[in-house]
């Protein structure tokens, strides 16, 4: 038993929109598959949803790290920003825009911490 699902389901629609479609696409089809009595592409579906998983959680962690460091560059917060821009990448490697602002908060700090010496 999975128990309340409500607040990942929540996360995954939210922030993992393009992997999670995929997944519930999959699950779908492979459900109409098994009512229709075809067990192999049922199987061959639920094989797909099942090896798409792990890359939407990734990136759904990614984008909730991403919201972190948004907020915090907004604040001028960029210590901070740097932080969850590089945890954002330890989820997503190829995240773009985690990369860029990963980049420009390490030069604003970078340069911070120069005029303080």
């Amino acid at each position: 038993k999975i128990g309340d699902m409500t607040d990942f389901i929540a996360h995954m629609d939210h922030y993992g929109q393009e992997e999670w479609a995929q997944i519930k696409e999959a699950i779908s089809k492979a459900e109409a598959f098994s009512q229709n009595e075809q067990g192999a592409e049922s199987l061959g579906e639920w094989s797909k949803a099942y090896a798409q998983f792990p890359s939407a959680v990734q990136r759904m962690r990614a984008e909730i790290w991403m919201e972190q460091a948004d907020l915090a560059a907004k604040s001028n917060n960029w210590g901070k920003a740097l932080i969850y821009a590089e945890r954002a990448l330890k989820e997503k490697p190829d995240h773009a825009r985690a990369r860029q602002l990963r980049d420009q908060a390490d030069a604003i700090e970078d340069k911070r911490l120069k005029q303080a010496k």
